[in-house]
């Protein structure tokens, strides 16, 4: 099962395994991370799943067909601290490949 590593603002750090083919915020909301909320379900309609993706994850992350679309960057505008490391959690699916994956959590 891949492990998605969540970067809290105070520096912890919370490792947690996460489903294949869920998305980033499926996962923590199985963790219990409230940080992540999720209020919309997944349907993109919200912003309280926003994350960033540290640089040296991105290709990796864009590569697992999990790519940056005009309508995430959209609701991102309703996202607070957004820079081009920014993404909604979920819109970022997990697969084996992304095992380790780093998550900041704004």
């Amino acid at each position: 099962m891949p492990t998605i590593t969540f970067i809290y603002p105070d520096g912890h750090e919370v490792e947690v395994e996460a489903e294949e083919n869920s998305s980033i915020q499926q996962a923590a909301e199985k963790a219990d991370i409230k940080e992540l909320p999720g209020v919309c379900g997944g349907s993109m309609a919200c912003a309280t799943c926003h994350i960033k993706i540290p640089e040296e994850w991105k290709v990796h992350v864009e590569a697992e067909d999990n790519e940056f679309s005009d309508e995430e960057n959209d609701m991102l505008d309703t996202a607070f601290n957004v820079d081009e490391c920014s993404r909604l959690g979920c819109q970022v699916k997990i697969t084996s490949a992304l095992t380790g994956l780093r998550v900041i959590i704004p």
